[in-house]
């Protein structure tokens, strides 16, 4: 059953087969799909068994990736607060000092509902005829699955424009080892400021420029305390970054969206980068999740459990919680540019 088009609304015009029919979707001869290979994060010639969770490139690959939320305007609106960058001019004396810190901004918006990514992974498999395919996960064709069904297919549709519906006897194997290639990690040892920023401002680039200045903050401060590693997600990992400290038993995921949190695992680093996105995120492993918010710092340094070396930062680490009022020796703070 081969399907072609950038997305499908619904399952009845395009699956003929019987209720209950195992059905694994797939791309065949992915030899023609070089660029959009690379795009989502493998090789342009992959090897079998290698899998990862596509970049995103579309509305497909950000849900399969991020999820979403359900905005209820029909309730009241909630006051919620973000981190934002505040700049101010101190006097001392004749002299003007320029401050920076983090603070906690709040603001309305309507409730919203998160709702969880799918997480699929592609992998790489090879069909009885010895030909290389791109495969999603299988699943039998009900009206449980239909949903799950329906979002594979549009997520190779958003990708390659075409998938196949293989059945049992023609799918490819499905006990291949798998080698997932959702993380990069970076040279092992401490590693200064300055060259970590150097690795990570590919990912800070994709952040609005609002947004950035919090994040650099928050990587600069997890990378005082000497990680022995840092790993920085691949695919539709990308915008999160593991500071690994094994000696101490912590791994600290750090997520660079906004209204994420930094989540504390006690996994060993081998376990952790063969878990799904979604076994790590919603599988209930974080021995703490640690909001982006006032008291973040504290919460850092107690599951770290020593303070940093003393260094040069490229910001302060005090916070506030909002604008001040103003006073002889302190102008009102003003906000740099921020997004809703």
């Amino acid at each position: 059953m081969e399907i072609k088009g950038k997305r499908i609304r619904s399952l009845d015009r395009h699956v003929q087969a019987p209720v209950g029919t195992r059905l694994v979707p797939a791309v065949l001869a992915i030899e023609r799909f070089g660029a959009e290979l690379t795009k989502i994060g493998l090789a342009a010639a992959p090897a079998i068994g290698d899998s990862i969770l596509p970049a995103i490139i579309g509305p497909r690959t950000r849900f399969n990736a991020e999820g979403g939320v359900r905005i209820h305007r029909d309730q009241p609106m909630e006051t919620v607060t973000r981190e934002i960058m505040w700049t101010w001019t101190q006097w001392r004396g004749r002299d003007r000092i320029e401050r920076t810190e983090v603070r906690d901004y709040p603001y309305k918006r309507y409730p919203r509902t998160p709702i969880a990514p799918p997480a699929i992974e592609l992998t790489v498999a090879e069909s009885p005829i010895g030909e290389r395919v791109i495969v999603a996960s299988p699943l039998d064709y009900t009206k449980a699955n239909a949903a799950l069904l329906l979002h594979e297919i549009n997520l190779l549709l958003e990708i390659f424009g075409e998938c196949e519906l293989l059945t049992p006897e023609l799918a490819p194997l499905e006990a291949t080892a798998t080698k997932r290639l959702n993380w990069q990690v970076l040279p092992p040892g401490v590693m200064p400021w300055a060259k970590l920023q150097t690795q990570l401002n590919p990912l800070i680039k994709r952040m609005p420029k609002g947004n950035r200045p919090v994040a650099l903050y928050r990587l600069s401060f997890l990378n005082e305390f000497e990680p022995e590693f840092t790993a920085v997600g691949r695919g539709g990992f990308g915008g999160y970054i593991i500071f690994g400290y094994p000696k101490k038993d912590v791994y600290l995921l750090e997520s660079l969206y906004y209204g994420n949190a930094t989540y504390v695992l006690g996994q060993d680093w081998k376990t952790l980068s063969q878990l799904t996105k979604a076994e790590i995120l919603q599988g209930g492993l974080e021995k703490e999740r640690l909001i982006h918010a006032a008291g973040w710092e504290t919460r850092v340094r107690n599951w770290l459990a020593a303070s940093p070396k003393s260094r040069s930062q490229p910001m302060r680490t005090r916070r506030g919680s909002g604008p001040r009022s103003r006073s002889p020796s302190n102008r009102q703070p003003r906000p740099t540019r921020w997004r809703r």
